[in-house]
């Protein structure tokens, strides 16, 4: 089955799959994603692909996130993160998995 979601007018196409395994990333953003409501864009696209986690901004001028959930549902939102919100540029994107056991809390927010 197929289906498209659309977040901060970029089109995520999902497919979903029965056997779809679980899975936890921890992203670093590099570039102009600070103050250019780069974690409220990225909110609303975990959010709309059913996501756990959360992002922040650092003191360094990155944005971080940690997000898990399916593996085609993570790989959609990998590919968003390369784009992110309009005024964005993104220069380097960092993905790392995590394997802590522990799950997230339902739900994906921004974290200060």
């Amino acid at each position: 089955m197929r289906s498209d979601i659309t977040a901060a007018d970029v089109l995520l196409p999902v497919e979903y799959c029965v056997m779809d395994m679980m899975r936890r990333v921890r992203l670093i953003i590099r570039g102009r994603v600070q103050g250019v409501y780069y974690r409220t864009h990225t909110e609303k696209a975990a959010t709309r692909l059913g996501l756990c986690g959360w992002v922040r901004n650092c003191d360094n001028g990155t944005v971080e996130v940690l997000v898990e959930g399916s593996d085609t549902r993570l790989e959609a939102f990998i590919a968003w993160c390369h784009q992110g919100s309009p005024t964005a540029r993104v220069d380097r994107l960092e993905v790392s998995e995590e394997t802590d056991e522990v799950a997230l809390a339902s739900g994906f927010g921004i974290v200060f």
